[in-house]
């Protein structure tokens, strides 16, 4: 069993890395992704894995973490969690901030871009409006969450995108590049273009001006969490391929 993410981030975009991934795959008896982008990730590498030995199952969620709670969030409050580094590109974000009035943003993660996204900001006149958090711990974040009206995601690849799956347990739906869990399931919000700030920029002022709309998004994100990534529901689906592959041995 192998569980496959991503080739386009960090050291997996080495030929050495695809060549080491290739031999992993092929020696596979099942392999596990976290969504269909992922899944079509392998295919356009040229690894010709049978579709059958391909299994999609997305990591699942603390339920018992993550959750809604009855603070009201902050007006046009957005949030974007990831590390900063290119593949997040969190330059498209901030971009898209500059063409709007009266957000604020928190930027939570570090990363080797963090100066050149702080210069960016403060080129672009934005500063006051977005917070370089910085790195917080997994347990500490919910109120993070809970305190923004949307969730913005801006990778140009993403093998899940497991800030999404947070955000959405704990109500808030996410714009998204069009990489990752969300174009599997439109509940969870909106999918746009990579690299697309004018876009970006119209769908979060569009969400921010309709609160019934986004508000429904939310419930709606948050509904489909709880229906299909628990924790125990992935563990489950984990334990099911287990039991099938010591089936035919």
């Amino acid at each position: 069993l192998v569980g496959f993410h991503d080739l386009n981030y960090g050291l997996q975009r080495s030929a050495f890395s695809r060549w080491t991934v290739g031999q992993a795959l092929y020696g596979a008896d099942r392999v596990i992704v976290a969504c269909t982008y992922a899944k079509g990730l392998i295919a356009q590498a040229g690894y010709r894995i049978p579709d059958e030995a391909v299994h999609i199952i997305p990591l699942g969620v603390d339920m018992e973490i993550f959750m809604p709670n009855d603070v009201k969030p902050t007006l046009n409050h957005l949030i974007h969690v990831a590390s900063l580094v290119s593949v997040k590109d969190q330059a498209t974000l901030l971009r898209a901030i500059a063409r709007l009035e009266d957000v604020t943003l928190d930027i939570v993660g570090e990363g080797q871009e963090r100066e050149k996204l702080t210069n960016l900001a403060a080129v672009l006149g934005i500063s006051e409006k977005v917070n370089f958090v910085g790195n917080i711990p997994h347990l500490a974040m919910p109120p993070f969450y809970q305190r923004a009206v949307l969730h913005i995601l801006t990778s140009r690849h993403e093998g899940l995108g497991m800030v999404t799956l947070e955000a959405a347990a704990c109500g808030i739906p996410t714009i998204s590049t069009a990489v990752g869990i969300v174009p599997d399931y439109p509940e969870l919000g909106v999918s746009l273009p990579v690299g697309d700030d004018a876009a970006l920029a119209t769908e979060i002022r569009y969400l921010l001006n309709q609160p019934e709309h986004r508000e429904t998004l939310g419930k709606s994100a948050f509904t489909l969490t709880q229906e299909k990534f628990s924790i125990q529901q992935t563990a489950q689906k984990f334990r099911q391929v287990y039991e099938d592959l010591q089936a035919k041995r």
